[in-house]
């Protein structure tokens, strides 16, 4: 994991300049969890006290050397800069340094933060009835065991679970939850929530509460839709029971749900702008404002005045697509677009917060990488930006309450997101998960086996030995051989290419290719000295020129004569052709 190396040096990233600038050595020397304590390090180093502030205050020093601005003149010097700026690798570790770590205290509260920002688009994606019919039925799903609650929940029990050390074998998902839980009280003294508590007995009833004021909700969608939406009293009603829905959904949806909710809302925001923009295009064709032409959509009848005249059907179609809206987000456009614009905003919110958290801990998505890179072939930027999209996944389901650090929580995302890209990403033939699994334990035990005994171990005793079946084996053993390039330079010149070296067995031969030339051109001179007809019949007859030979039957159906006749047409061409002059064109193609 990535922590703070020393009081002294403070942040993470400068671990990281401080390789950059002065050799992995030292950094890596120094890279110890400060959780150990500066014993820890010390003995870790090898330094005592006396010995090693020389070097802390060596390294600051250099620090602060390469952060100094330079003079101007040294051309051998900018031109490094300037060629570490085109790295793109060192670019982002240097823009990645300049951001300042989190305390503790200061993770708590920006997950606060996070949390309460959530909270709020929660209540303002609430206030639209489609919302709340899609939630509907998320419950409805659970209610009937098509879904899990915490395929829509972020229930305590599943954030325990993701927590737990996967690789721990001594520690069960029960144990780890329990003393997740356990600390949550004492160590930010707050109350769990009744529904976090005891998440089994409240859900049920919660779920309940919700479907029932779904229910309403849904019910007094009808009763505005009969009314044509004019009933002012139904809309308010409407709008309080939305309040209530809002204020009842307490538990925190996933974060995979919240976005979807806010892509519906962004649908609908589309689908308003879209109608909007006909509006304003059709009161430009009109010449007529903007408000104006608003009114005219309220107006039920209107006056086939000048302002109208010519446009009355594009005023009908536009007050049928604002009703089609209207419809499909169960709430007037002008309350709707309050309520999007309301939600727009939360959520911008809740991503600069989020993205604050994940912009805390890149460090330790570099640090976690870089134990990756020798495994691989993928390149470290890759593999930073694997381990990001876990790191931004951590960030979304993390919860303060569970007493443990963004950074503890966070590492096993990244890896499982590194280990996974590479699975997925890091060979030019993609091997399934499965196999990768299977070729891993293969592996392991060859190695075992080179290890102990010096020697290879054949398929059949690496199959005894795990378990597995013969087949298996060897197909685990076909599939862990990297490919090789043709283009792969050989010789000591490296003037030639593997592909030059391997053998077509499907080309021609060109001494053959260039035989075979001969004899057609030599076939047709000779075939060239007889009439037409007995061209054709020879042709026919040894399949010159065609995919097959024919028969004297068939070749006397073609010409309308008996087979007999072809016969004697045939031998009296073959005759010609045995004469000395012709015979001697063709005889240097006859093998002894």
């Amino acid at each position: 994991m990535n922590y703070p190396l020393h009081p002294r040096l403070g942040m993470t990233g400068q671990d990281i300049t401080i390789e950059l600038e002065n050799g992995p050595g030292l950094a890596a020397e120094l890279q110890e969890p400060a959780a150990a304590g500066d014993a820890a390090l010390r003995e870790a180093v090898g330094l005592d006290e006396a010995s090693l502030e020389p070097r802390l205050d060596e390294v600051v020093h250099g620090l602060r050397e390469t952060q100094a601005p330079r003079p101007a003149g040294k051309g051998r010097e900018s031109g490094r800069e300037a060629v570490l700026s085109r790295d793109p690798v060192r670019a982002y570790l240097r823009d990645m340094g300049a951001s300042a770590p989190l305390s503790r205290e200061e993770e708590v509260a920006l997950a606060k933060r996070i949390e309460a920002a959530q909270n709020t688009l929660v209540a303002r994606v609430c206030g639209i009835p489609a919302v709340v019919e899609c939630i509907a039925e998320w419950i409805e799903s659970i209610r009937e065991g098509r879904l899990r609650a915490t395929d829509v929940f972020e229930l305590p029990s599943a954030r325990a679970e993701e927590t737990a050390d996967p690789d721990e074998p001594g520690a069960s998902e029960g144990d780890t939850a329990g003393s997740l839980r356990g600390t949550a009280a004492t160590t930010y003294g707050e109350q769990v929530s009744p529904v976090e508590a005891e998440p089994e007995s409240d859900l049920g009833s919660l779920l309940d509460r919700l479907a029932v004021i779904a229910g309403e909700i849904a019910a007094l969608g009808q009763e505005r839709a009969s009314a044509n939406g004019d009933d002012a009293e139904v809309l308010a009603r409407l709008i309080d029971l939305l309040s209530s829905f809002a204020e009842a959904a307490a538990l925190p949806l996933r974060a995979d749900r919240v976005s979807a909710l806010m892509e519906m809302v962004d649908e609908g925001s589309r689908a308003l702008r879209a109608v909007e923009m006909k509006l304003a295009t059709l009161a430009a064709t009109a010449g007529i404002g903007r408000r104006q032409m608003v009114d005219l959509l309220a107006e039920q009848k209107f006056d086939l005045g000048s302002p109208v005249r010519g446009i009355e059907h594009g005023i009908v179609q536009l007050r049928e697509e604002f009703a089609a809206v209207e419809r499909r987000v169960g709430l007037p456009h002008a309350e709707f677009r309050r309520a999007a614009a309301e939600a727009g905003r939360a959520w911008r919110e809740l991503r600069a917060e989020r993205e604050r958290m994940v912009r805390s801990q890149l460090p330790l998505v570099v640090s976690t990488a870089r134990r990756y890179q020798r495994r691989t072939s993928l390149e470290l930027l890759d593999l930073i930006q694997e381990g990001n999209l876990g790191l931004m996944h951590a960030v979304e389901k993390y919860n303060y309450r569970r007493g443990v650090k963004v950074s503890t929580y966070a590492v096993w995302w990244i890896r499982q997101s590194i280990a996974r890209a590479i699975t997925d990403k890091g060979r030019t033939i993609r091997v399934p998960v499965h196999m990768a699994e299977t070729a891993g334990k293969v592996l392991r035990e060859r190695r075992i086996v080179q290890q102990r005994d010096g020697r290879d171990a054949e398929a059949a005793e690496i199959a005894s030995r795990t378990g597995l079946s013969l087949e298996h084996v060897e197909r685990a053993l076909t599939l862990v051989q990297e490919p090789t390039s043709l283009d792969l330079p050989v010789g000591e010149d490296g003037d030639a290419t593997l592909g030059d070296l391997i053998e077509a067995r499907d080309a021609v031969n060109p001494h053959e290719a260039a035989e075979a030339s001969a004899l057609r051109e030599s076939i047709a001179l000779a075939l060239g000295e007889l009439t037409p007809r007995e061209q054709r019949i020879l042709q026919m007859r040894f399949g010159i020129g065609d995919s097959s030979e024919h028969t004297l039957e068939e070749v006397g159906k073609v010409f309308g004569v008996t087979r007999e006749r072809i016969r004697q047409i045939e031998a009296r061409a073959l005759g010609k052709l045995r004469q000395a002059r012709r015979a001697r064109a063709l005889s240097s193609f006859i093998e002894p």
